[in-house]
């Protein structure tokens, strides 16, 4: 997991730039070099870290964590959750 999360900051780090790239020179993704490719391995690797999440991770939470460690856990998630102002 530690190694697929510094990949997915990896990826998404290349993904950012290849987005402002795209809106600062106006153009498409797909005009922008090696865009397709960037943004079809981040797919991949979220498609990825998804499963394994949904296929390990969850049903071993379900049968191990109690009330009360799903309690601090949302608290610790919240606690991360950035709410940002709503833009007038």
């Amino acid at each position: 997991m530690n190694r697929e999360h510094a990949e997915d900051r990896d990826l998404s780090a290349e993904v950012r730039i290849l987005l402002l790239t795209a809106a600062t020179e106006g153009r498409p993704m797909s005009a922008v070099p090696g865009a397709a490719d960037a943004l079809r391995r981040f797919a991949q690797n979220q498609r990825r870290h998804m499963m394994l999440e949904n296929a390990v991770l969850i049903p071993l939470a379900r049968r191990r964590l109690t009330d009360e460690d799903l309690k601090l856990l949302g608290a610790r998630l919240a606690a991360r959750h950035v709410v940002l102002p709503a833009k007038s």
